[in-house]
């Protein structure tokens, strides 16, 4: 384990929060193998929060699709949480598909848009100030 130095601050990384949302889709892979409806509920709420954290990224009038296809992949894992961690044998092909959609669709627009955002440290130091 790694203490977190204040006096060092780690740029966040578009990749970094993309690897929380794979350790997500693993995490709910292995409690749906336990038979875990909570940690399954517990794993996508941890991919539905890196979305967030993602969103935060891609702020004002110039990122209002990236933010839409953002909030829509949220909502998606909401409905998927909604009708199959209750015992549907059909909630891991159906983040399966989720994930396949994100990869496909909205995980490009977010990397091309990517050097526009707050994930650039420039851009970032201006909007804290």
């Amino acid at each position: 384990i790694r203490r977190c130095n204040p006096d060092a601050p780690v740029a966040r990384t578009l990749s970094d929060q993309l690897r929380g949302i794979d350790d997500g889709m693993v995490g709910s892979a292995t409690m749906l193998e336990r038979g875990d409806a909570a940690g399954v509920r517990l794993s996508i709420a941890a991919i539905r929060h890196q979305l967030g954290l993602i969103s935060e990224r891609y702020p004002g009038a110039g990122f209002v699709d990236e933010r839409a296809g953002l909030l829509s992949a949220s909502r998606a894992l909401q409905a998927i949480e909604e009708g199959g961690v209750g015992g549907n044998g059909d909630i891991g092909p159906a983040l399966r598909r989720w994930k396949n959609d994100f990869d496909r669709r909205l995980l490009p627009r977010l990397q091309r848009a990517e050097g526009r955002s707050l994930y650039r440290e420039d851009r970032l130091a201006r909007a804290l100030r």
